[in-house]
């Protein structure tokens, strides 16, 4: 009798009905626990079997991790970031891609491993900035679906940056050619990615003279990896004696307890069809609920699809906390994603579009670079340090009259 299996090539929804969810080693879904064996994954995706394991219990993860993000918002934000991709395509949302940006100790990595752990194991799930692009592009597909954690932002180079984020943010790879002048299929992927650095995306361009423009502001959010409690992740600290005594106990519980958190949650969504669909409509109406909230006034449509992203990060830690996956108390994650929306803006400069805020800063910088020698004053032979006789600059930004404080007021 001819023995028929399925070929699974990417982690994550495996039909295009979204009814079987495939990790590399467990199926969710209508085929059951059961039916785990009549699929295979392909090579390329069952080397990255061992990144998806799992240690311990649900419970034990839940003590020895989760318990101790409670009442802090970075922490809480990464987590509820971890169980947002299997719903990015049920919603039809794009990728979203988080930078934690702050210096060496400040226990940004420990973000980065505190979400790997809801996935698997971050010894192997954690990758580096320090790769090509087709390495990344590989990486990426075979977390479809999933969390992608990506380490040292400032190890990539500067000259790649700009599409390395836009090939995550836009979930598609490079088009290619086989050997016979062919089109081979472009790789799409969709996922969230979180990343940590010492430096900003806009700092890693500006060392090859560009910057960072709209769209990567919009793919990848850039947040200061600062609580503003002066413990640099870290607001509450629960019965450790301090900061570092705290990080060090979830990196090292992180590595102990992982790979459950995600399984509970796609054996829940998928209970049955017709709990997936209330999850959807209940998800998707959350993020505009939180949408309409969170409105900023005058501000940009850029400001407003990054306040829908914080949002279905807010949504997804509520329905995990709804589920008694994360230990929190309702609305715990929605505040905490507030808070970050609003110190993201904070640190943004202003809610008005990319390209005003990056006109004002270059103006900003030439006059810090020139002073006032690009204009052409009327009474420069009067002034000290303006003895030019008249002459125009060139180029001539503008013109100008100094005018002495008794004269400008009598």
């Amino acid at each position: 009798m001819e023995e028929r299996r399925n070929l699974v090539e990417n982690t994550g929804w495996v039909t295009e009905e979204c009814a079987i969810f495939a990790l590399p080693d467990a199926v969710f879904g209508d085929a059951g626990d059961e039916d785990a064996a009549d699929y295979h994954m392909t090579e390329c995706l069952a080397q990255f079997t061992q990144a998806y394991g799992q240690a311990g219990t649900l419970e034990e993860w839940q003590n020895h991790v989760a318990a101790f993000c409670r009442g802090n918002h970075l922490l809480v934000l990464a987590l509820s970031a971890a169980f947002v991709p299997p719903l990015l395509r049920l919603t039809g949302m794009d990728n979203i891609g988080m930078h934690f940006r702050g210096p060496s100790s400040s226990g940004k990595t420990k973000l980065l491993k505190v979400a790997a752990s809801v996935w698997g194991d971050p010894r192997h799930y954690i990758n580096s900035w320090r790769t090509t692009d087709n390495a990344l592009e590989t990486l990426a597909a075979a977390r479809n679906d999933g969390l992608m954690t990506l380490d040292e932002l400032g190890s990539l180079q500067a000259s790649s940056a700009g599409s390395a984020t836009y090939l995550l943010g836009n979930g598609q790879g490079k088009g290619r050619m086989r050997a016979d002048a062919s089109a081979r299929p472009v790789t799409k992927f969709r996922l969230v990615f979180l990343s940590s650095g010492e430096i900003s995306l806009n700092q890693l361009l500006r060392q090859t003279n560009q910057r960072s423009m709209a769209g990567h502001e919009v793919r990848f959010l850039d947040l200061k990896a600062d609580a503003g409690a002066g413990m640099g992740i870290i607001q509450s600290l629960h019965r450790f004696g301090g900061s570092r005594e705290m990080v060090d106990h979830l990196d090292a519980a992180s590595g102990q307890f992982f790979g459950t958190a995600i399984r509970s949650f796609l054996t829940r969504l998928l209970a049955t069809p017709e709990d997936k669909n209330r999850t959807v409509a209940r998800f998707d109406e959350q993020i505009h609920r939180l949408q309409r909230e969170w409105h900023v006034r005058g501000g940009d449509n850029q400001v407003h699809r990054v306040a829908q992203r914080f949002a279905a990060i807010a949504a997804a830690g509520e329905l995990a906390m709804a589920w008694g996956i994360l230990p929190f108390q309702e609305g715990d994650a929605t505040v905490a994603a507030h808070w970050c929306f609003q110190a993201w803006l904070e640190e943004r400069g202003g809610s008005e579009s990319t390209d005003v805020l990056r006109a004002f800063e270059a103006l900003v910088e030439k006059l810090h670079l020139y002073g006032s020698a690009r204009f052409e004053w009327e009474n420069c032979a009067e002034q000290p340090g303006l003895t030019d006789g008249g002459r125009v600059p060139n180029p001539c930004w503008g013109y100008g009259k100094w005018i002495n404080s008794s004269e400008a007021n009598p």
